[in-house]
Parts: structure tokens; C-alpha cells; sequence
């Protein structure tokens, strides 16, 4: 079971991700609570995670590649799910936050380019787990 929930909320988390990227395929308004839905998944699956990373940074350069690199693709997950919810709030609809402030394009283009660049990467990290997933999916 330990390992059991943060493999769900990966799968989870790529699903939602890979959904919400097609603007024409869902409301806009699911869009953006489902985004605001996933960074508190990502959250969450980080916080499970978090005594692991700290140990890797303790340890960074003087252990396997692979948990290196798990560890470098965790952090920069983290940034893009932070900066693309922080962007995406500032940008949404939804929240209202147009008529308060009006944000410009800069700061959509830069959601969606995090957005993207954040799907590309979570993609990396379930094939970086396969073995995991496939470990799950066996027993």
C-alpha cells in the first residue's frame, strides 16, 4: 500500500494532465478547477514523497543515476506544477481575476508553455517508473 497511492496519483495526475491540454475538449471552467484540482494532487504526491527527496538531496552525487535522476525530474515537476498553477490562476476566467487585474498575453503564453512542458516531463517520469507501474499492475 505504501507504494500503491503515490503510483495511483501518477497515473491520476498524467491522465488529467494529457485531458486538460485540449482546450476545445473540455469546458473551460473544468479546465481551470481541475487544474487547480491537479496541483493539490501533484502537491500531495510530493509530500508523500518528500522524505525520500531530502534523503537524495543529502546524499545528490554520490549514489545510482536513476534515483538522480527521478530526484532532478521530482523538482522540476514541482516548478512546472507551481509555476503553471500560479500562471493558470492568474490567467483564469473562471476566478475572476480579468476584471481586478488584467494580466497579458506573456502571462498565457507562459501558462502554456509550462502546461506543456509539464505533460512532456510527467511523461518522462512514467517511463522513468515503468518498472514500478508494471511491479503495481503484477501483484
Amino acid at each position: 500500500m505504501q507504494k500503491r497511492l503515490p503510483l495511483t496519483l501518477d497515473v491520476v495526475i498524467l491522465v488529467m494532465a494529457a485531458l486538460m491540454v485540449n482546450y476545445q475538449l473540455i469546458a473551460a471552467s473544468y479546465h481551470e478547477m481541475a487544474g487547480i484540482g491537479l496541483c493539490g494532487l501533484f502537491l500531495t504526491h510530493f509530500a508523500l514523497h518528500s522524505a525520500w527527496a531530502l534523503r537524495r538531496l543529502r546524499r545528490f552525487g554520490h549514489e545510482r543515476r536513476g534515483l538522480t535522476l527521478r530526484l532532478i525530474l521530482d523538482l522540476l515537476l514541482l516548478v512546472l506544477v507551481l509555476g503553471t498553477g500560479v500562471f493558470g490562476v492568474l490567467t483564469s476566467r473562471t476566478l475572476g481575476l480579468w476584471s481586478v487585474r488584467p494580466v497579458g498575453f506573456w502571462a498565457v503564453a507562459l501558462h502554456e508553455s509550462l502546461g506543456g512542458s509539464l505533460l512532456c516531463l510527467l511523461i518522462v517520469h512514467a517511463a522513468v517508473s515503468f518498472r514500478q507501474f508494471k511491479a503495481l499492475l503484477t501483484h
